[in-house]
């Protein structure tokens, strides 16, 4: 009984080795298994049962049974059917959602999608860069020759009035 010093009866939960006798208590399994033993044993012999006299019937010999464990008895005999429109329609949004990660999203011009809730990256500045403060002066200057060619016509549709 006594190993390494030990009393293995105070210590049960600590220990994982084997064990004998009533030195362990039994495990929560071993009452859901019984549980649903009964349930079964009580729907075979009584196939319309509802939950409440079931539930009465195993209270009266010890057991707790939760609805959950009713219908899976109820399955498991034979008496209900399972759903499958709710496994296919687990299933077709599965993929659906699959699909729709895997296709390209059309990404706007110069905008990054970024996660929910975070702010979209900075833009770039038009200067940043050589290449940026070419493009910038090029688009100045033509926009300077524009408005040259517009007051040059401007002069010349008042000097003729």
């Amino acid at each position: 009984m006594v190993a390494s010093g030990r009393d293995e009866t105070r210590d049960w939960h600590l220990n994982r080795g084997p064990h004998s006798g009533d030195k362990w208590p039994p495990m929560a399994n071993q009452k859901g298994k019984d549980a649903f033993a009964f349930v079964k044993d009580y729907l075979s012999a009584h196939k319309g049962a509802p939950f409440a006299d079931v539930r009465d019937a195993a209270k009266a010999k010890g057991h707790k049974v939760y609805p959950i464990v009713y219908g899976r008895a109820q399955l498991l005999l034979g008496h209900v059917r399972a759903k499958p429109a709710t496994k296919a329609k687990a299933a077709a949004k599965k993929a659906a959602k699959a699909a729709a990660a895997a296709a390209p999203k059309p990404a706007v011009a110069g905008v990054v999608r970024r996660g929910p809730g975070r702010p979209p990256k900075a833009k770039a500045s038009p200067l940043s860069g050589i290449d940026g403060i070419v493009q910038h002066i090029k688009s100045v200057e033509r926009e300077r020759d524009q408005l040259r060619a517009t007051l040059e016509k401007l002069r010349g549709v008042l000097t003729s009035v």
